[in-house]
C-alpha cells in the first residue's frame, strides 16, 4: 500500500556533477523540491572515477531514470543526457548552459515537443519561480499529456533505430563500408 502510494508520488530525478560545481545548489533544489511533496532521488554523475565507483552510480541511474514514476529530468542537454531521456521517453525541463546544450535545448521544447525551457533573467540566470512553474507545466497541466505522449513516440523511434535492421545499423554498415572502400582505394 506505502509502495503504490510513493510510484503515485510526483518524483524527479536530479543530476548533478561534482567536478562542476553543482552540489549544493543541485542539493538546495531538491530540498525545496521534497519540501513541496515531489519524491527527489539525487544522482551523482562523474566523468573520471579513480576509485570505480561510476559502473555502480551510472547503472543506478539508468535504473532511477527509466522507472516509470519519473515524471521529468531537469538537464543541462548535454547530448548525452538528451539522448538518455529521449530513449527512455522521459519529458525534459531543458537548462543549457553553453555550446551544443541551446540547440539539444530547443530540439527538446521546439522540434520533439517533450519538455519546456525556462526563461532566463538578464543575468542568464533561471529564478526559482520560473523552473518551479516549468516542472509544473511538464508534470500537472494539459501539456504534460502532450509532452508523455511525445517522449513515448520518440522513445518508440529510438528504439526502432536501435534494433537489428534499423536506421542506426544501416548507417554503422554503410559508415563501415565507406571505410573499407577507402582504405582499399
Amino acid at each position: 500500500m506505502e509502495e503504490e502510494k510513493k510510484q503515485r508520488q510526483p518524483h524527479c530525478l536530479v543530476l548533478f556533477f561534482p567536478a562542476q560545481g553543482h552540489i549544493n545548489p543541485m542539493f538546495q533544489f531538491s530540498k525545496r523540491l521534497k519540501q513541496k511533496g515531489v519524491r527527489v532521488t539525487l544522482q551523482v554523475g562523474c566523468s573520471r572515477d579513480p576509485q570505480g565507483l561510476c559502473g555502480q552510480l551510472l547503472a543506478s541511474r539508468a535504473k532511477n531514470f527509466g522507472h516509470g514514476s519519473v515524471g521529468c529530468f531537469v538537464t543541462h542537454c548535454g547530448w548525452n543526457s538528451t539522448l538518455e531521456a529521449l530513449s527512455l521517453g522521459v519529458p525534459m525541463v531543458a537548462v543549457p548552459q553553453w555550446t551544443d546544450q541551446t540547440t539539444n535545448a530547443k530540439f527538446v521544447a521546439d522540434f520533439w515537443k517533450m519538455g519546456v525551457k525556462p526563461e532566463t533573467d538578464e543575468k542568464g540566470i533561471v529564478r526559482r519561480e520560473t523552473m518551479k512553474k516549468c516542472i509544473k507545466e511538464v508534470m500537472e497541466t494539459e501539456r504534460e499529456r502532450e509532452m508523455k505522449r511525445n517522449a513515448i513516440k520518440w522513445k518508440g523511434l529510438a528504439k526502432r533505430a536501435f534494433e537489428e535492421g534499423g536506421s542506426s545499423e544501416k548507417h554503422l554498415e554503410e559508415f563501415v563500408k565507406h571505410l573499407l572502400s577507402s582504405a582499399n582505394a
